[in-house]
């Protein structure tokens, strides 16, 4: 997504800059390969059951029958299941991570879908995983995700966190629920100005 960087987790008692990895098109490419890569880096190299883990992604979400899956920038609909991210390789990968705590933020058509499969995929494969997942996403089962590409540049929940760690959170170097939460609501704009996007 554009507009990223790489500074919003860096302030005082956030992440050290060697623990942020920051794909994007302006950066290094966010192909499948570079993002499992990626992904697999940040869940396993220097980390311990101490840790948290924050992934982060705002793009494309692709549904085809049973599967789930991310978009990453080399995607090919006709072969989704060796172009895509799929929720089930996600779930391996926070399974088998050192790291007891993720926090996993979808910004993506059918973000809620795929955290769904993701927990299928969950209790399936890994009964009685002693770790603590957390998901946040954007939209619901069937929902696409709010964006504007022409204005946002990407999706509406990340427009939301930009602003409010460019703008907000350097005031004061504190987040908390409330201090978002009004932010939320005074910045919101109406949803007619925004699209829906879908990838077909």
């Amino acid at each position: 997504s554009s507009g990223i960087n790489a500074e919003w987790p860096l302030r005082p008692g956030g992440m050290k800059p060697n623990r942020v990895k920051l794909l994007t098109s302006n950066t290094k490419k966010p192909t499948n390969r570079n993002i499992k890569t990626a992904i697999k880096e940040m869940l396993r190299n220097g980390v311990d059951e101490r840790n948290l883990v924050v992934l982060y992604f705002s793009g494309h979400g692709y549904v085809k029958k049973d599967s789930h899956y991310l978009i990453p920038q080399d995607f090919r609909t006709s072969d989704p299941k060796h172009t895509g991210i799929r929720a089930q390789d996600l779930v391996k990968w926070m399974a088998t991570s050192p790291a007891k705590k993720i926090l996993l933020l979808l910004d993506c058509c059918y973000a809620e879908l795929l955290t769904e499969a993701m927990y299928r995929e969950r209790e399936l494969k890994y009964p009685g995983l002693n770790k603590q997942i957390y998901l946040l996403a954007s939209s619901e089962v069937s929902e696409p995700s709010v964006s504007d590409e022409s204005w946002l540049e990407h999706g509406y929940m990340t427009f939301l966190i930009k602003h409010f760690f460019n703008f907000i959170a350097p005031q004061t170097h504190q987040v908390s629920m409330r201090r978002l939460t009004r932010f939320i609501r005074k910045y919101s704009e109406p949803l007619s100005k925004f699209t829906y996007t879908v990838y077909d």
